[in-house]
């Protein structure tokens, strides 16, 4: 079947999670995934801009910004993980319950 001018086909990849401001939805082919991109509705749901002042040259970063960071970056992969596996475990009941009313 020909795709839309707004979808692509692509073939499941399970290494990373391509729905990123994206909107999915399995085709009857369970190998294929349609992705409908979103980007006109696609804002930030908050933003923590800080504004910069251009006179006075950048701080330099220090061994404890960096510790910061990287303890940050752990906090936010372990977030995104545990939501992976909710995804996940969503989709599959929803897969079982499609599949018990056939």
């Amino acid at each position: 079947t020909p795709v839309g001018n707004n979808q692509e086909q692509i073939p499941v990849d399970n290494t990373g999670d391509p729905r990123d401001g994206r909107e999915i939805s399995l085709s009857s082919d369970e190998d294929v995934q349609v992705l409908t991109a979103r980007r006109t509705e696609k804002r930030p749901q908050s933003t923590q801009e800080i504004p910069v002042d251009r006179a006075q040259p950048p701080a330099p970063i220090t061994r404890e910004d960096i510790a910061n960071l990287i303890t940050d970056l752990r906090s936010t992969n372990e977030t995104l993980q545990q939501h992976g596996l909710r995804i996940t475990a969503l989709e599959e009941s929803l897969r079982s319950k499609k599949s018990r009313s056939r």
